[in-house]
């Protein structure tokens, strides 16, 4: 089951991508296409609201975060768009500090950027060409897409190969290489820059898709931030505290706490 799709690129690649959803799962509620003004289009697919614009920015986000600096939660695309337009941070794309589950996406000024969290529990498997960019968390999806644009779906042999051993290590991700070639999973703690450069003596525009990857300073990230282990703990302590008050100020949110019965408990 896929939570989401997001497309970007010509005009025409993104109507053949709306072409096939529509055939394959009628409810077009689900489906969002917004047109840009470099003769491009974004396409989303997703039960609930995910995206938006503000400020001339396209901006894209699926799943929740915690903001532990407003002591607040946000969840899903009705409340990232308040949390973005309250001001309170706008640069969530260029972070990676936030806990939570998400995918988001923001096409401004010619680029487009697309991260995860930093662990990357909501996956991002991806591909792109000179005139479009696509990505999902799910597999099957990102196949169907592919052969609905007449790209190929060759299986990649060795990660096939990686991934029929008979023990448990098979079930671990060896590289960011898929079992379709061409196909790309979002390694933890990276995030996606696209240009969008104008083609020479033509309107068309195109994607510049080397070196699109980038990576995060996972040291910064990481790095202590405490004197002594006491005052770590009584701040891990606090931003549990802060985010169970954060989340009974939702309505019809229960919320129950068990303990497993072992030494950490």
């Amino acid at each position: 089951m896929s939570n989401y799709l997001f497309a970007y690129g010509s005009n025409k690649s993104i109507h053949q991508i709306h072409e096939l959803i529509t055939q394959e799962h009628p409810n077009n509620s689900e489906i969002t296409v917004l047109d840009t003004k470099n003769n491009t289009s974004v396409l989303t697919v997703s039960r609930a609201k995910s995206i938006f614009e503000i400020d001339e920015a396209i901006h894209f986000f699926k799943g929740w975060f915690q903001d532990h600096e407003s002591r607040g939660i946000v969840l899903g695309g009705n409340g990232f768009e308040d949390w973005v337009k309250d001001g309170v941070n706008r640069e969530l794309v260029t972070k990676t500090d936030y806990e939570g589950v998400y995918v988001s996406a923001i096409f401004s000024d010619e680029k487009l950027s697309v991260r995860n969290d930093t662990f990357s529990y909501l996956p991002v498997i991806h591909f792109s060409s000179k005139k479009l960019f696509v990505c999902s968390d799910s597999m099957y999806i990102i196949s169907e897409v592919r052969k609905a644009l007449g790209m190929p779906c060759k299986l990649n042999k060795k990660v096939m190969h990686s991934r029929a051993w008979t023990h448990g290590l098979a079930c671990a991700v060896m590289s960011n290489q898929t079992q379709i070639e061409g196909v790309e999973l979002l390694s933890p703690g990276k995030h996606i820059e696209i240009d969008i450069q104008k083609k020479m003596f033509s309107s068309a525009y195109l994607l510049e898709t080397k070196n699109i990857v980038k990576s995060a300073n996972l040291k910064q990230a990481f790095a202590i931030q405490f004197e002594n282990y006491q005052l770590a703990i009584r701040d891990a302590a606090t931003r549990m505290a802060q985010s169970t008050l954060s989340l009974l100020e939702i309505d019809d949110v229960m919320i129950k706490f068990g303990l497993s019965g072992g030494l950490d408990s």
